[in-house]
């Protein structure tokens, strides 16, 4: 059916959506290691990373182990910002990144998949919301 077709659609750019975000991640990581390394050689850059350099604002260092705790001083001093207080959200990332394929599409099929996002979260929403109705009372 259309339906199962543009579910498979979606899942398969939500693949390659996560595919290209951890390259990018991968690439920086090297890209920052280098710099900071005495032996920095002229390494080409990866093709898209001007592309997604949108991402930045919401890069985050990983969590590292250690016995040593990091003060707020460190992470202001570090340049990095949690996500959360950035403008936008991941979900809104997301849907902006839906925007380039939904222009490309004919106006009746794009009416369509809009309608089929919209049937989704409510029909998500609405099992949400009666599974917590089935949960016990206190």
């Amino acid at each position: 059916t259309m339906e199962d077709k543009l579910i498979i659609a979606v899942l398969r750019r939500l693949k390659k959506w996560k595919s290209l975000r951890d390259t990018y991640l991968k690439e920086r990581r090297k890209e920052t290691e280098k710099m900071s390394g005495s032996a920095a050689g002229s390494g080409k850059k990866w093709k898209y990373s001007v592309v997604l350099s949108f991402l930045n604002p919401f890069i985050s260092p990983r969590e590292t182990s250690g016995n040593m705790e990091r003060g707020d001083e460190e992470n202001q001093a570090t340049g990095y910002e949690h996500p959360e207080d950035q403008g936008e959200t991941e979900d809104e990332l997301f849907l902006l990144s839906l925007v380039p394929s939904l222009q490309r599409l004919p106006p009746q099929t794009k009416e369509f998949v809009k309608f089929q996002i919209h049937k989704l979260i409510y029909e998500s929403s609405t099992v949400l919301l009666n599974l917590e109705q089935l949960e016990p009372q206190d």
